[in-house]
């Protein structure tokens, strides 16, 4: 054979042109050195699944971040999708703006409150865009992703004011019912789908054979007047003291990376967290704590930059979460390229330092931390002079802002009264015994309580529980217990006896029974007063509360509401609960009468928990020739490729796919 000739690799990345197959070919010329952007193959048009006009509605409602929705509510509205027949649209409810097109998930009509962002917490113009739509559409079900704040605490806010059928925590979806599970994991409940469902991640797989019409309907959003709800803000934080796993933009590094240094002050200019690949952990250029894969950390970014990086299978599950991969490969045809949103053909070291260059006034160091071993952690980053202090993943609250001191004995200034706090308790389960505990999200409530006044604590259920004494022993001179039953509705009971007080504490969700997380909720209904959870600390004056709240991605929100208000405490609230012995003596249960109330909805059956729920999908009828389709185009999955053009130009490419995806706001 002729050494003149040279090899090609018959399975290089391809584009499927009106003129054929074409191969993507390394290296090839460019134009006047533009940037080439090369699409991989796209599927045949699906066909519409509403067939005629509309008999009735299916409505998804969810938070949008930076114009786009996450892989959860995506998973919602495929799942209502696939629930809906013929007849029955698909209603889509974005709060905040949408830039994505959401018929290929079965959207039918989209709806866009664009002036109801995520960052700000306004529950009162939430709240009332849904309902009005809600009665407007009347719809058979509605369907929210159940994350920790956002769409989570809409759907319970939802639920207590509608009083519907509701499910919490869906983790197993059916045409005809809904699972989820109990006592800690130790029971899965089922019941026949109900009105309101709270579904949790990867319950539906969002992969369709059909698609919506994706008709889109702006709505206006008018703001309240007299809220009880102020937002005070998010302080910005400090990526390098972020765990990967909370960080929002990560640069990381594989074994195609030389300069170190680049990569440093590439994550400085980005504001983002360092990660790397096992290899380039193994060489010894980072640290343990940074590898990101299925044997290192697994993120779940909005951004994940991989430079140098071929991605090995491992790897790839440990990113399988970010939203948004661009790639920075000298290889077309590695693995990364099939995940990546971008991939930038090149090598590293030449477009990190045009990155570098083209980002010069965000270089809070200039062209100092290049060629240095600096650790990131030492570098200065964004925020740090905005008077906010730094937030670690472990922090749990940053400094408020200036305004209102603590209260060291739980004393208003303005009306000079003792601040009354009733911490709601409940009773968990040990995860390996399966004996009767206190909560400890309520207990953190409790000492959380005593920093704040006066604490009562209040119980419902069986007062015969040895358990309870516990709650004693942590700093309650008395425990009052109202009698009650697994099948009772204890909210209302609570309410009944939470009259009087300025704050009511409470634990997120209870670790027995349901767990559903939705008590705080409907006893601030029914005593109509607001509610604020996934709260990290709590100080009163001038007859408000002044909360943090703990946000994905580590951030911290603070919000100032008027009292009395109800409050859940956040499982890593900063303070300690105290075990006590000499207190767990010297207290006292107080036993009230036992008072009727309503019976809860009994349509939930329950059964040991032996399975893994299935997830919901489409069923798959392809034809002979469709399948074989599916198999020649397995290799170019990912996004557009820029293979041709100066390293300047995919530079600019790089910054121009973040602008406009906004997820970079300079």
């Amino acid at each position: 054979m002729s050494d003149t000739i040279k090899r090609i690799n018959p399975r290089r990345p391809f584009l499927v042109t009106p003129e054929g197959l074409k191969r993507i070919v390394l290296g090839e010329a460019g134009q006047g050195g533009a940037v080439h952007v090369a699409a991989h193959r796209e599927t045949a048009p699906r066909p519409l699944r509403l067939a005629g006009a509309a008999t009735g509605h299916f409505l998804v409602i969810a938070h949008s971040d930076r114009g786009a929705l996450d892989a959860h509510a995506h998973q919602a509205i495929a799942a209502a999708a696939l629930l809906a027949d013929a007849t029955t649209a698909v209603a889509v409810l974005v709060l905040g703006e949408l830039t994505e097109d959401l018929s290929p998930l079965g959207a039918d009509q989209v709806f866009v409150a664009a002036d109801c962002d995520k960052v700000l917490f306004d529950p009162d113009r939430e709240h009332a865009v849904a309902s009005d739509l809600i009665a407007r559409l009347d719809p058979r079900h509605i369907l929210l992703p159940d994350n920790a704040i956002g769409d989570g605490d809409l759907g319970r806010r939802l639920a207590a004011r509608l009083g519907t059928p509701m499910a919490t925590h869906v983790v197993e979806l059916r045409p005809d019912a809904v699972a989820t599970y109990r006592q800690g994991g130790a029971q899965m409940a089922r019941r026949d789908l109900p009105r309101l469902m709270l579904l949790d991640a990867e319950t539906t797989d969002t992969t369709l054979p059909f698609r919506g019409a994706g008709d889109l309907t702006t709505l206006e959003t008018p703001a309240f007047a007299d809220s009880a709800y102020a937002d005070l803000g998010t302080p910005p934080i400090d990526a390098a003291q972020l765990g990967l796993e909370e960080a929002d933009f990560i640069v990381a590094a594989g074994n195609g990376v030389s300069d170190v240094s680049r990569v440093l002050a590439l994550a400085k200019t980005f504001d983002a967290a360092v990660g790397a690949s096992r290899v380039a952990v193994d060489d010894g250029k980072f640290t343990r704590d940074k590898q990101v894969g299925a044997t290192g950390k697994t993120v779940s970014a909005n951004v994940y930059m991989a430079i140098g990086i071929s991605g090995a299978v491992q790897h790839l599950q440990g990113i399988k979460a970010v939203r948004h991969v661009i790639a920075i490969n000298t290889d077309a045809s590695a693995p990364i390229a099939g995940r990546a949103d971008l991939t930038v053909v090149d090598d590293a070291q030449l477009v990190m330092g045009e990155l570098l260059e083209a980002t010069r006034g965000r270089n809070y160091a200039g062209d100092e931390t290049e060629g240095t071993d600096l650790p990131v952690d030492t570098l200065p980053l964004a925020g740090r002079d905005q008077g906010w202090g730094a937030a670690g993943p472990n922090i749990g609250a940053l400094a408020p802002p200036p305004g209102l001191p603590r209260q060291g004995g739980g004393t208003d200034r303005v009306s000079g009264g003792l601040v009354r706090v009733l911490v709601l308790a409940a009773l968990g389960r040990n995860p390996v015994n399966g004996s009767a505990r206190p909560n400890r999200d309520d207990l953190l409530a409790l000492e959380l309580g005593r920093q704040l006044g006066d604490v009562s604590i209040l119980h419902a259920g069986n007062p015969d529980d040895p358990a309870l004494s516990d709650y004693l022993a942590h700093g309650a001179a008395t425990l009052d217990v109202l009698p009650a039953t697994q099948d009772q509705d204890i909210a209302s009971l609570l309410a009944d006896h939470a009259t009087g007080y300025d704050l009511i504490l409470t634990g997120t969700r209870s670790e027995g029974g349901e767990g559903s997380g939705l008590v705080p909720y409907l006893v601030a209904e029914r005593l109509g007063w607001p509610i604020v959870t996934q709260a990290l600390d709590v100080k009163t004056a001038d007859g408000h509360a002044e909360i943090t709240q703990a946000l994905p991605k580590g951030q911290r929100r603070h919000v100032r509401v008027r009292l009395p208000v109800v409050i859940a405490i956040h499982s890593k609230a900063p303070v300690t609960p105290r075990y006590a012995f000499a207190r767990r003596m010297a207290g006292q249960i107080v036993r009230h009468d036992a008072v009727g109330a309503p019976v809860l909805d009994t349509a939930w059956r329950v059964e040991p928990a032996t399975k893994r729920p299935v997830k919901f999908k489409a069923k798959e009828s392809k034809a002979g020739h469709a399948r074989m389709l599916s198999a020649i185009v397995t290799e170019a999955k990912g996004g557009a490729v820029i293979n041709t053009g100066s390293p300047a130009d995919k530079a600019q490419a790089i910054l121009s796919y973040l602008r406009t995806h906004k997820l970079i706001d300079w």
